[in-house]
């Protein structure tokens, strides 16, 4: 589920992520909007398994220091190419409370179309994962008093496999050398990662402890259909939908034709 102020350092204002998830994408001075939380600028982190925000710098009394947005969590997707001021683009997560956040990202910088196809390929390829493990819920993890956030190394990897090509040429560079963290959970629901390359070890950063290519089952938390990017627009008209497409199940037997005649 989205997040809010769970994936930073409070130290060093990095960015902390699961075992297993590689950062696909990086992207410097982006100007961050949650609702009711307020706007600042930051970093933005296009992952195997979500998108992750962090402000710059941190403040330690800021409403906004992190933001997280899981693929299979987003819905009312969309694109704004304003006339005057900087490409957008602007959605909802489903919050781990059940209820929803909006959020907004300006690229000062440039590069939102590219971005926006992105996250739309990654939700869609996040979905097909899910599928081919038939919604299998991750296993349970309880972190220890004593779990402390290590510094992960080799986690950059723009050129994975992952099945599409991911716009480098824009988004060109590197995540700050010593500002990436990680805990030794796995992340709790579906990403671009495979179950096959989850058996590996990770380039130097450990060895997953669990799979978890899973989440709840279909048609459970109320989740909204996705709504994609919105109306077809200049450059963006053929972005796939997110991921977070309700996969209703059947209605029981007592429901069906035959109940209405008993009526």
């Amino acid at each position: 589920m989205g997040s809010l102020n769970k994936s930073h350092h409070e130290g060093t204002g990095g960015v902390v992520i699961f075992n297993g998830e590689l950062i696909l994408l990086y992207c410097d001075a982006v100007q961050f909007e949650v609702e009711r939380r307020g706007s600042v600028k930051g970093r933005l982190y296009l992952t195997t398994h979500r998108l992750v925000f962090t402000a710059t710098p941190i403040n330690q009394n800021a409403n906004l220091k992190s933001f997280t947005a899981p693929f299979f969590a987003m819905y009312d997707l969309d694109l704004g190419q304003p006339v005057f001021g900087a490409n957008y683009i602007k959605g909802k997560v489903r919050g781990e409370d059940g209820s929803s956040m909006s959020f907004k990202m300006k690229f000062n910088k440039g590069g939102a179309i590219e971005l926006g196809q992105a996250m739309a390929n990654a939700a869609r390829q996040a979905e097909q994962n899910a599928r081919s493990t038939n919604y299998q819920a991750p296993p349970p993890y309880t972190p220890s008093a004593t779990e402390a956030l290590y510094q992960a190394s080799n986690v950059y990897q723009p050129q994975y496999p992952i099945g599409f090509a991911m716009p480098t040429q824009l988004f060109n560079e590197a995540p700050p050398a010593g500002f990436i963290y990680a805990t030794n959970a796995p992340p709790p629901y579906p990403g671009l990662v495979t179950t096959a390359s989850m058996n590996q070890p990770q380039h130097g950063y450990g060895q997953p402890q669990q799979q978890f290519n899973g989440y709840s089952q279909p048609g459970m938390a109320g989740f909204a259909p996705a709504n994609g990017f919105g109306a077809p627009q200049a450059g963006f008209a053929n972005a796939p939908p997110a991921y977070g497409q309700q996969f209703e199940q059947p209605p029981p037997y007592a429901a069906s034709g035959d109940s209405k005649k008993q009526q």
